[in-house]
């Protein structure tokens, strides 16, 4: 069974899994793997990004490698006034989102808010990736965070629900991992 990739096709706005963009048959050369099992929660709104801790990965590639990312992060939200964003970015000054380069707005990469559910308890798993060539020298490619809401501050939360009190009424925290592969010319 051949290899799929999902990734955001940013023409439509839709997830779609396939050989993904130009990967093709690529020799994967190195992979490495991030997992985030404790929680985060944050209160940088509307475009303001906070690194999700233990969910960055650095490689050193040669040129013409391509870095194929993929990630499945939990997240919650106050479910009547906001939602949570996610985005992948190659660090550096400033961060480079991977998806969307050219996007100074800080929009959104992927996210769930008040449209999937108005419970406070629930937590939605994103599935996101993202394709690279970054041409030789070591890179960082990490995930970011944020609360989206039109209400002014409002609060994410990565691995829990908004109304995470431990206990069998609500939802369970859950894990996030993000998976890099480097292919070859």
């Amino acid at each position: 069974m051949a290899k799929k990739y999902l990734y955001l096709d940013t023409a439509t706005g839709r997830q779609e899994a396939d050989d993904g963009p130009g990967v093709g048959s690529s020799e994967v050369v190195q992979v490495e793997v991030a997992t985030k099992t404790d929680t985060q929660t944050t209160t940088a709104n509307n475009g303001t990004w906070t690194d999700i801790t233990d969910l960055s990965i650095t490689v050193t590639t040669t040129a013409g490698q391509r870095v194929v990312v993929q990630a499945a992060i939990s997240v919650g939200y106050v479910a009547s006034i906001s939602g949570t964003a996610i985005r992948l970015v190659r660090a550096g000054s400033p961060d480079v989102p991977i998806n969307s380069a050219a996007d100074t707005a800080g929009r959104w990469e992927a996210g769930a808010g008040p449209i999937l559910t108005q419970d406070n308890n629930t937590i939605a798993s994103l599935v996101h990736g993202g394709v690279d060539t970054p041409g030789a020298g070591t890179w960082t490619y990490k995930y970011q965070f944020c609360a989206s809401s039109e209400t002014g501050s409002a609060t994410a939360y990565v691995n829990r629900s908004s109304n995470d009190s431990n206990t069998k009424v609500y939802s369970s925290r859950s894990a996030s991992f993000m998976r890099l592969e480097v292919l070859a010319p």
